[in-house]
């Protein structure tokens, strides 16, 4: 599959937009699986939660974008309970390298999963989560994107995969 980058914008209802970049600072993206607006993942994750957690999210968001705004490591943005890593992985098999995946603890229930690649948070999953570990499946859905994300980086330049 071929996928694409996109900045993540916030301020629903209002029109979406981002914080103004400053030099250092971490560009938060989603993740498209085509070229078009519809096909970001984010956007289905959001659309499958319930009404009161849609709402968790975007607080949840904001959040993040204006604490990634600053250029300070997300963890010293956060509490340990709040942002942490969540999981690692070796991305192929063989591999030399382990993958972090973290975790931030958003609004309500809301747990936002992401990578960094470089000065980018790039975004995997979003979800309501009621219970302290995630599950198996969970885990290796979340690890299956994150896979993606890396193949596609291992094959093109990521600013050619942004839209």
């Amino acid at each position: 599959m071929t996928i694409f980058f996109k900045r993540l914008k916030v301020g629903h209802p209002e029109p979406l937009s981002m914080p103004q970049d400053a030099p250092n600072s971490w560009k938060t993206y989603t993740i498209l699986e085509s070229r078009q607006p519809q096909s970001c993942m984010t956007r289905a994750d959001i659309a499958a939660l319930d009404t009161s957690d849609r709402h968790d999210a975007r607080t949840s968001f904001i959040a993040l974008v204006n604490r990634a705004q600053t250029g300070e490591p997300l963890t010293e943005l956060y509490d340990k309970k709040r942002c942490h890593e969540a999981f690692t992985f070796k991305p192929f098999e063989n591999s030399p390298i382990e993958i972090k995946v973290w975790r931030i603890w958003g609004a309500g229930a809301i747990r936002i999963y992401f990578i960094y690649l470089k000065k980018n948070i790039i975004l995997l999953r979003t979800i309501a989560k009621r219970k302290q570990k995630l599950s198996k499946g969970e885990e290796g859905e979340i690890k299956s994107i994150a896979k993606l994300v890396l193949g596609c980086i291992s094959q093109h330049e990521f600013e050619d995969r942004t839209l």
